[in-house]
């Protein structure tokens, strides 16, 4: 099946959202750094939040899409 490269770049961001916390699961337990949660989370968000935006894009698409139709069938005041 061939995927749309919003969806693939969509997927990459996910999985780097992701592979923030095996970053910091690996600092803090392997190599005792001094960091906590709070200093990867924007860096988790930066990446998980774009990345289900454009990997579920067909969703928000056909939403938009029925909102924008439903709007033009309403009657005129």
């Amino acid at each position: 099946m061939h995927r749309n490269w919003l969806q693939v770049a969509g997927g990459v961001l996910v999985v780097l959202g992701v592979g923030v916390w095996v970053l910091y699961a690996v600092g803090r337990y392997w190599m005792n750094w001094d960091v906590t949660d709070r200093q990867f989370i924007p860096y988790h968000l930066v990446c998980i939040i774009p990345g289900m935006l454009l990997w579920q894009y067909r969703f928000f698409y056909s939403l938009v899409k029925k909102w924008r139709q439903r709007g033009n069938n309403q009657p005129l005041k």
